[in-house]
C-alpha cells in the first residue's frame, strides 16, 4: 500500500515517539474533540463508531463512554500511538491503517469522527473518499483538521528571516489546506449536504522558542527534506516575532481549525 499521508514514514516515526507524553501536551486537541463531540448528540443509538487518527485514544474512549452500547473503533497509522492506547485497555476495537486506506467494508458505520488528523493527507478527496465509503447511507460525519492560517505569524517570520540571510523568498514548507479545499473534497467524494467552517484561536506561548519547542513535542514538525532551520535562521525569527506578534507576557500563535460535518 502506497500511503497518501505527506512524508507518511517520518510522520508516523515522529507521532510514535511522542505517544507516552502527547496527552499532556494536546489539551487544545482535546478541546476539540469536544466540540466534535457536542455536533453529534442528536444521534441517539448508533451500532457502529469510527474514529480516524485516533491517536492515543483520547476521543476513541470518550466517544465508548457516550455511546456505551456501540462498538467503537478506531484506526491510525502510528504504531507508537496504538501501543499506547491499548495500554489503556479500553472496550475498544484498534487497527493501524492509514486514512486513505481504510480496512471495511461498505456501510459499516453510523457515526465517523476524525479530529485534528486530515492535515496529514495529502489526497483529502480521496480519504473523504474512504469514509463515505465506509459511512452508512443515513451516516454522519464530522471532523476537525488544521487550516492553512495554523502557524501563520512563525512562517511569516521565517520567511523575512530567510530572505534578509538568504535572499530566498519564502521558507520551503508545503502548506496546510484551505477552507475551499477542504469543502471541495468533500464534494468530489460524494458527500452532498456538508457544512464547512473555521474558526481561529489565539494561543500565547512565552516565546517563540516555547512555540517550536511545543510544535516538536506534539510531533507536527514534519518538515520536507529542504527545509532546514538552523540557529542562525531561528535567531533572526525569534527576533522578527518579538517584535511583531508580543502580547502581554510572551507572544501569540495562530491555530485555525475547519470543522467539517457531511451526511
Amino acid at each position: 500500500m502506497i500511503s497518501t499521508i505527506r512524508n507518511s514514514n517520518k510522520v508516523s516515526r515522529v507521532f510514535s515517539n511522542v505517544a507516552s507524553k502527547y496527552d499532556e501536551l494536546t489539551s487544545f486537541h482535546r478541546n476539540v474533540g469536544e466540540i466534535l463531540i457536542s455536533k453529534i448528540d442528536n444521534i441517539e443509538d448508533p451500532e457502529t463508531i469510527l474514529d480516524i487518527g485516533m491517536g492515543t485514544g483520547y476521543l476513541t474512549s470518550r466517544l465508548r463512554d457516550k455511546y456505551s452500547s456501540s462498538k467503537v473503533f478506531g484506526v491510525d497509522f502510528a504504531k507508537g500511538m496504538l501501543q499506547f492506547a491499548k495500554s489503556k485497555k479500553d472496550r475498544i476495537l484498534i487497527a493501524c491503517a492509514d486514512a486513505c486506506s481504510l480496512p471495511f467494508a461498505e456501510n459499516s458505520f453510523d457515526i465517523i469522527v476524525s479530529n485534528l488528523a486530515y492535515q496529514w493527507v495529502e489526497d483529502l478527496s480521496n480519504a473523504f473518499m474512504e469514509s463515505r465509503y465506509c459511512l452508512k447511507e443515513d451516516g454522519r460525519f464530522c471532523f476537525s483538521m488544521f487550516g492553512r492560517n495554523t502557524f501563520k505569524e512563525l512562517f511569516v517570520s521565517l520567511d523575512d528571516s530567510l530572505k534578509i540571510l538568504e535572499g530566498r523568498d519564502r521558507f520551503p514548507i508545503q502548506k496546510l489546506a484551505d477552507l475551499n479545499y477542504v469543502d471541495s473534497s468533500l464534494a468530489d467524494a460524494g458527500f452532498n449536504v456538508r457544512n464547512v467552517y473555521s474558526e481561529c484561536v489565539k494561543v500565547r506561548f512565552t516565546s517563540m522558542y516555547d512555540l517550536v519547542r511545543w510544535i516538536k513535542n506534539i510531533g507536527a514538525n514534519s518538515l520536507k527534506k529542504d527545509a532546514f532551520v538552523g540557529r542562525r535562521l531561528l535567531s533572526k525569527a525569534n527576533e522578527f516575532y518579538s517584535t511583531n506578534f508580543s502580547e502581554q507576557d510572551g507572544v501569540f500563535a495562530t491555530l485555525e481549525v475547519i470543522y467539517g460535518e457531511a451526511l
